[in-house]
């Protein structure tokens, strides 16, 4: 009788030995996660601003430069220019995560080949355009 009784108390310690350890695995598993994601208590502070956690979400500033310009002045439709453009059919993974973050992150703005707004590196180019605005060596042109 004794034995029976001190396999059941067992098998409730371990039981519960179990359930607690697994509560600690997912615990560290969603810590783990949130610092790989370059999460931040601030973004929870900031969740009700618009554009949150965009400066901490993207890490290329060039890319960021875009975005920024894009939702700056408001821009439904627009171009990228050849510089930057051609890097959509160059297949090496930078150009290809550069040209993907711009599109996400820049939604609901859409990237159209027709646009006559262009972002461009390249100032020289569209000199023959009027230029809206420019964040470091990113430019926003209308060419009409």
């Amino acid at each position: 009788m004794k034995f029976i009784k001190t396999y059941k108390i067992t098998k409730k310690i371990s039981f519960r030995l179990l359930y607690y350890l697994f509560l600690i695995s997912i615990f560290l598993e969603i810590i783990l996660i949130a610092h790989r994601s370059s999460f931040s208590t601030s973004n929870i502070i900031d969740l009700t601003k618009e554009g949150a956690g965009l400066k901490d979400g993207i890490k290329n500033e060039k890319i960021f430069n875009i975005v920024s310009l894009i939702k700056k002045n408001n821009i439904v439709e627009y171009n990228l220019s050849n510089e930057l453009y051609k890097n959509k059919y160059n297949q090496s993974k930078i150009h290809t995560k550069m040209f993907q973050r711009v599109v996400e992150a820049s939604y609901p703005s859409k990237l159209n080949e027709k646009s006559k707004i262009i972002l461009t590196s390249d100032k020289s180019q569209y000199l023959q355009c009027k230029e809206i605005d420019k964040i470091d060596n990113i430019y926003v042109f209308n060419c009409k």
